[in-house]
């Protein structure tokens, strides 16, 4: 079968190749993460029976855009003490809507935007603070704080996380 040549293809493939690397230095510095926040934790609330996890992937570059999502899981460990359905196996996927970060502490806004058992849950404004200690190997564990949010069904809470790790820089 013969070979068809398509009219300008040289050019038209060297015109791509030039505009990419022309755009990709400007692509490369404006999404650079000036801070960022990366993890995954386990974390109790509410006594011993609640077992979370939060997952937390974002960052804030050099003009204040912020970028990122998580997902916080709920489990109850011990269901006679929930209303039914309440607590056991709820998911929120999370867009974050704003980062602060001050050294090792980042504060983190978010949106939930997808309930797995609730939807009218859908849009509630939730908050954390994360504490980087360190890798969780050698020093102390990493901490949270949860904001009370009654709405959301998510009560206050502080300490340490139970195993996992957040980096915050």
């Amino acid at each position: 079968m013969p070979v068809r040549k398509i009219p300008h293809l040289g050019r038209l493939l060297f015109a791509l190749t030039a505009l990419l690397l022309l755009l990709t230095p400007a692509f490369a510095s404006a999404g650079s993460a000036v801070h960022a926040v990366r993890g995954h934790g386990i974390l109790t609330n509410e006594g011993p029976s609640y077992l979370n996890e939060l997952t937390i992937n974002a960052s804030v570059d050099a003009s204040g855009a912020v970028s990122g999502f998580g997902e916080w899981n709920t489990n109850n460990l011990n269901p006679p003490d929930c209303p039914p359905g309440l607590c056991t196996g709820m998911i929120w996927r999370l867009q974050i809507d704003s980062l602060d970060v001050v050294g090792n502490v980042a504060h983190i806004h978010a949106t939930v935007l997808r309930d797995n058992r609730f939807p009218e849950l859908t849009g509630c404004q939730v908050e954390w603070t994360i504490t980087d200690n360190g890798d969780g190997k050698s020093g102390a564990l990493d901490g949270y704080r949860q904001e009370a949010n009654p709405a959301c069904y998510l009560g206050e809470y502080e300490g340490p996380i139970l195993g996992g790790n957040y980096t915050v820089r």
